[in-house]
């Protein structure tokens, strides 16, 4: 049986959207988020930790692995929005990105 070309169009269609998808973001960093800072280690020696949170989100869609740049963006945004619920204004990464999941610490600083 011949593949019938309504299939055929839907292929390249389907890899397109997994592959557009993979790249859009879909987090918002909230008003108060925008206020904290991503930041390294080295640059809160000075500042009074307050705690850890864990984030996730969505590093696949279909079967398509989304870029690593566009998900650690995000995972960075959450955690800024996380941080400023708690009064931080710093937010530093502890672990890699792993599942879908990362953890921050977070940081009030001068």
């Amino acid at each position: 049986m011949p593949f019938p070309i309504r299939h055929a169009a839907r292929a390249p269609a389907g890899v397109l959207a997994s592959l557009l998808l993979g790249a859009c973001t879909w987090v918002q960093v909230t008003e108060t988020g925008a206020e904290v800072r991503v930041a390294e280690e080295s640059e809160v020696t000075a500042c009074e930790r307050l705690g850890r949170t864990t984030v996730s989100g969505v590093d696949r869609i279909l079967a398509a692995k989304r870029l690593e740049h566009v998900v650690q963006r995000e995972m960075q945004d959450m955690a800024r929005n996380e941080a400023a619920n708690i009064g931080g204004n710093a937010v530093v990464a502890v672990s890699p990105i792993e599942n879908g999941k990362q953890t921050f610490a977070v940081f009030s600083c001068p």
